[in-house]
């Protein structure tokens, strides 16, 4: 199985359709957190949808409409918005080249974003791997505040995505402390956060690991040899 990073993007619109009565169509417009060619993420406070329930979306770019269908993978609660992963069952060639679209943009800012003399072998770390209840505690290096419980959106030994519900620190780039397992001998690994979003009620943070500890290493090496067996 082939694993792509997901693409956040704020061109797209999306809506989930539902056929109340015959003839009669109601649409819910939802957040679009994050797309890829296998699916969606999607943040609604309204939606209530559950794990394996199917859904009919429409997604919207400019003047076009691409109709698409999908299963709820996960559903993770929050105070304010839900947010929900689900995996296509069908999307049309015109959404997929639009998605091809994104995804070469994404690479061209992210090229846009790398300092010449930076050392090139350490950016490559493979894809980010789309975690789904994954939880690490976050705090800023060196602070004397309590580590935040964050949710981990993507990760690869080069780094990671994650949500946070209260503001870590509030200039980029500052250096965090993670802790990846729970006391009484937690993991601690180290990283640089150059990216962060107020998203959700909450926070998006993208860091850089600086230092990442075996364990990790080898748990990732694991999830991903799971993954292309599938």
């Amino acid at each position: 199985m082939h694993f792509e990073p997901r693409i956040h993007t704020s061109k797209l619109k999306v809506a989930v359709v539902h056929k109340r009565w015959i003839g009669k169509t109601e649409r819910e417009f939802c957040d679009l957190l994050n797309i890829s060619h296998g699916g969606i993420g999607l943040s609604s406070p309204w939606l209530n949808a559950r794990p394996g329930q199917k859904l009919c979306m429409e997604l919207y770019y400019h003047q076009e409409v691409f109709t698409t269908r999908g299963i709820v993978t996960n559903v993770n609660s929050r105070e304010k918005s839900d947010l929900y992963g689900v995996a296509f069952t069908f999307a049309p060639p015109e959404l997929d080249r639009l998605i091809d679209i994104f995804k070469r943009e994404h690479l061209e800012a992210s090229a846009a974003h790398n300092t010449p003399n930076a050392d090139p072998i350490k950016r490559h770390f493979g894809k980010r791997i789309a975690t789904q209840n994954l939880q690490v505690q976050v705090k800023k290096l060196d602070s004397s505040a309590p580590y935040v419980l964050c949710e981990v959106d993507n990760i690869n030994k080069g780094g990671m995505g994650f949500y946070a519900p209260e503001l870590i620190h509030p200039n980029t780039p500052f250096d965090v402390s993670i802790q990846i397992s729970k006391q009484p001998d937690p993991t601690i690994i180290s990283g640089k956060v150059h990216y962060m979003q107020q998203k959700l009620g909450g926070y998006y943070y993208g860091v850089e690991f600086k230092m990442i500890s075996l364990e990790l290493s080898c748990l990732l090496d694991e999830i991903e040899t799971i993954l292309q067996q599938r």
